[in-house]
């Protein structure tokens, strides 16, 4: 199956974006903490047409909820595909962070536009605390928390990210 998954993600590459991705940055594993083979998510290649995209994201979600909530180090990566089939990866990495406080470092890296600096293509936050809600499909409801402690598919819930100051700073 593995090699399926490569032979899609050469397949959805574009000829003219070959050699662009810079490599990803080295995997911070916590302080002193080991990532057992079981805590490694993905990777997931996700296209826009997709038939198993709900179910992948679903996959994703329990990944990280479970690991968030149990406070077990992991780490997860996804690619996602957009309509023109450009790669957007991000890498999920639930860990204590320099000061020893638990958190997910989320980072986004995406092809560097022609000439452009591939720094300007990656984005990194820290998330320090996970809640998740039921979906809201019209965008304007207010959000319905799910209790921590009460068992559900990744498929039935959404994630929240929120920054230590408490700001909504991204989700799944």
């Amino acid at each position: 199956m593995r090699s399926t998954v490569i032979m899609i993600l050469i397949i959805s590459v574009p000829p003219s974006m070959v050699g662009e991705f810079p490599p990803p940055a080295p995997w911070s594993q916590g302080q002193g903490t080991k990532i057992s083979e079981q805590d490694l998510g993905g990777p997931y290649v996700i296209e826009t047409l997709d038939r198993n995209r709900a179910k992948k994201e679903g996959e994703i979600r329990d990944f990280i909820w479970t690991h968030w909530h149990q406070k077990r180090s992991g780490r997860l990566v996804a690619t996602w595909y957009s309509k023109e089939g450009v790669p957007a990866e991000t890498a999920y990495v639930l860990e204590n962070d320099e000061k020893g406080v638990w958190s997910m470092k989320v980072t986004m890296q995406w092809p560097p536009e022609r000439g452009s600096d591939p720094e300007h293509n990656r984005s990194e936050y820290r998330v320090y605390s996970v809640r998740r809600i039921e979906p809201r499909h019209d965008g304007q409801s207010p959000a319905v928390f799910i209790p921590d402690d009460k068992s559900t598919q990744g498929a039935s819930y959404w994630l929240v990210f929120y920054s230590l100051q408490h700001k909504k700073t991204g989700g799944l």
